[in-house]
């Protein structure tokens, strides 16, 4: 205790500095006038080996380095996309191709339907269905616009749920 300060006063000035955690890696101070101080903390454990006999590599969490990491997502969506019908399966086979490049060839340009390309026009590489075939739609000339790919990955996310994740955890349960 140092000398000739009470108890309850260095008590008092420990306690206006009191660490908290607010998100992992960084601290802050909350001090006396309830300010705050922020710093970096260390992370919470350091790396550790990969797992996969041999590797030199680093894992920060799952056991896998970066690289093998990335190997296991490939061959995790190859055992899903196995499951999952082929193109012409899906009713996306020759007749779909020449009615996909008659309608490019009629409507060459974006449709933009997000309104992200401004005034400019942006060539078209996708047909896209207005209303799904999964959901009654059909190859009528109607039911078909322009996109560019952008557009057709957006909307296909937002339909779907992330890039068709939602179906294909419907397919991985298939036996097909």
């Amino acid at each position: 205790m140092a000398a000739g300060m009470p108890a309850a006063n260095l008590l008092s000035s420990f306690s206006t500095r009191v660490k908290a955690m607010i998100s992992p890696g960084e601290r802050f101070y909350r001090n006396a006038d309830h300010s705050r101080e922020s710093e970096l903390d260390m992370p919470n454990r350091p790396p550790g080996t990969c797992r996969i006999p041999g590797c030199p590599g680093l894992s920060h969490g799952g056991g896998l380095c970066d690289e093998h990491k990335a190997q296991r997502r490939v061959q995790l969506q190859r055992q899903v996309d196995a499951k999952r019908p082929t193109p012409a399966q899906r009713g996306y086979g020759p007749a779909w191709k020449k009615t996909r490049d008659d309608h490019l060839e009629k409507h060459p340009y974006c449709v933009d339907p997000y309104q992200v390309h401004g005034a400019s026009q942006v060539l078209a590489t996708d047909v896209d269905h207005v209303t799904p075939r999964k959901e009654g739609g059909t190859d009528d000339e109607n039911n078909l616009q322009s996109l560019c790919h952008a557009c057709h990955s957006r909307k296909t996310a937002r339909e779907d749920g992330r890039w068709g994740q939602r179906h294909r955890r419907i397919w991985s349960n298939d036996d097909r």
